[in-house]
């Protein structure tokens, strides 16, 4: 990814006859933001399943539930959930959602390791109760019974995982996609938990047991969700809805303002008072006028403690419950005062080539 800028000098007589401009190397912010965003993506998904589990007692509606969840977001091209009929017998598909739905019809998955069709992903996860993943389905030999299938289906990669109940694996939840290498360690830590979970519905234990599962398996994945975020150059933010309370603010945020993250515990607008004062009523505009969208893109000055001047480039966006309602609002703040001075450094050497030439 280049971030690419320049300028036409025009001559006397108003014709164009030099360029002057320059590329930025920004492909490592762009795969932060994406990694960023599938990871709140799929913090919103498990949030949304875990409340699905609290609330849906009937177990095939359940299935039908989290399988439409996993796909909401376009994350997966394919979810579903496996039932064993018996042991070493075949796997009955009893949930399924996505656009390559079709590659199920027909689909053979068993547990006996005997036959071809009981060595897949799934089969896999079943027998051996681990998770199973294959980030080049065509050219894997072992997942050869389907290659026809998942090659007209559009699916490159899978992930399996076992779903338990009182201990044993009665099932399978595999989340399939469209492009290869797309499961890494980050991803199938947070789909694991996502299957924990289900598991964990599975037990019929009664309401309150379940609900307080469910809140340890939320903190669970808020912990790790905060372990990802904390190596991550950009600081990555979490406010309730109306911005009025902070969630969550990676540790980024002392090293880009020079501030403590712990202010914004006690006092959320705290942030606002080192934004520089030409910019601060910009900024409070912007946030005022698209809040209710839980979305905003700004660049504004902060003025860190040791007096030093920093831009930063600020985003946000919505992160919605199952009713479609926003119930947070995330974002990322970039530390983008590089760019800005070879912007700055750009901008001088065309007004010296303009005023030379």
């Amino acid at each position: 990814w280049l971030l690419s800028q320049g300028r036409v000098h025009k001559d006397a007589q108003g014709r164009p006859e030099r360029f002057v401009g320059g590329h930025l190397d920004i492909t490592e912010r762009k795969r932060t933001e994406q990694q960023i965003q599938r990871l709140n993506q799929l913090y919103s998904t498990l949030s949304q399943t875990n409340a699905t589990i609290v609330r849906i007692k009937d177990r095939d509606e359940l299935f039908n539930r989290i399988c439409r969840i996993a796909i909401r977001h376009n994350q997966f091209a394919l979810a579903w959930i496996g039932l064993v009929e018996a042991p070493g017998g075949m796997v009955r598909v009893a949930a399924s959602a996505g656009d390559a739905s079709a590659y199920l019809d027909g689909l053979r998955v068993s547990t006996d390791a005997g036959i071809p069709e009981g060595h897949g992903t799934s089969s896999y996860a079943i027998r051996e109760g681990r998770t199973v993943v294959c980030n080049d389905i065509g050219n894997d030999p072992t997942l050869s019974p389907w290659h026809d299938q998942t090659r007209a289906a559009g699916l490159r990669s899978v992930a399996s995982l076992p779903l338990r109940t009182a201990g044993q694996v009665v099932g399978v939840l595999t989340l399939m996609a469209g492009e290869t290498g797309f499961f890494d360690s980050e991803l199938v830590s947070l789909i694991e938990e996502m299957a924990q979970d289900i598991s964990f519905a599975l037990d019929g234990i009664d309401l309150e047991a379940q609900h307080r599962r469910t809140q340890l398996a939320l903190q669970d994945s808020d912990e790790k969700f905060r372990e990802l975020t904390r190596n991550i150059p950009q600081v990555f933010w979490m406010t309730d809805a109306a911005q009025r309370d902070t969630i969550y603010v990676s540790p980024a945020y002392e090293k880009i303002t020079g501030r403590p993250a712990s202010e914004l515990e006690a006092a959320p607008q705290a942030w606002l008072q080192a934004v520089h004062e030409e910019d601060r009523e910009r900024v409070k505009y912007s946030r005022r006028e698209r809040a209710p969208l839980g979305t905003y893109d700004i660049e504004y000055r902060m003025l860190r403690t040791d007096g030093s001047l920093r831009w930063v480039h600020d985003r946000a966006f919505p992160v919605r419950s199952s009713r479609g309602e926003i119930y947070r609002i995330a974002g990322i703040a970039e530390d983008i005062t590089e760019r800005k001075q070879a912007e700055e450094q750009l901008t001088h050497l065309a007004h010296y080539d303009s005023l030379t030439g």
